[in-house]
Order: structure tokens, then C-alpha cells, then sequence
């Protein structure tokens, strides 16, 4: 069999303290603050409102459409009536001209 060398490595405390500045570097990076966190609940707060008063404001749109739908149907039996209307004079008209046509 043969024999395993163990390596043993020492640190030096300068080294040790020099990996440990680093490590403590690389965490803070990547690292959420408080401060970005309570940041970020605020945007997600200020979002929540927005969606909130889209959607409020989506329900008074459709509404509107809705009353603009029902009035654009009076609006178009009316005219339909109208022109029902405007026809039968028309026959009427007609009518009385050739009468006076015919007296003439």
C-alpha cells in the first residue's frame, strides 16, 4: 500500500484576513440591504395602487361603453323611425303633386 501524503496548508493571519475582506466584498455585491428591500415593497405598494385604479377605471370604461351601446340603439331607431317617416310624406308629397298636376 502505498502512503498518502496529506498536504497540510497554514494560513497565514494576513492572508486569512485578506480572503475574509474579500469574501465580505463579494457578499455585500450580491447582497439585498434592508434599505433595497423596503424599496422594493414600496414600488411593489405604488404597482398594487396603480392595478388597483386601472382596474377600478376599466369598470367605469366598460359602463361608459355600455350606456354608449344602448343610446347608439335609441339613436338608430329613431333615425329608422324617421325614415319610415320621411318616406311616407315623400308618398304623400308626390300624391298631392300630382293631384295639382293633374288640376293644372
Amino acid at each position: 500500500m502505498r502512503a498518502q501524503s496529506k498536504r497540510k496548508t497554514e494560513l497565514t493571519s494576513e492572508l486569512r484576513e485578506e480572503l475574509s475582506k474579500l469574501v465580505d466584498d463579494r457578499i455585500k455585491r450580491v447582497a439585498i440591504t434592508r434599505a433595497d428591500f423596503n424599496e422594493m415593497k414600496d414600488v411593489i405598494k405604488e404597482l398594487t395602487n396603480a392595478i388597483s385604479k386601472l382596474i377600478e377605471f376599466q369598470g367605469k370604461t366598460e359602463q361608459n361603453i355600455s350606456e354608449l351601446t344602448k343610446a347608439q340603439r335609441k339613436t338608430e331607431e329613431s333615425l329608422n323611425g324617421l325614415t319610415v317617416r320621411v318616406n311616407q310624406l315623400t308618398v304623400k308629397v308626390e300624391g298631392l303633386t300630382d293631384r295639382l298636376n293633374k288640376l293644372t
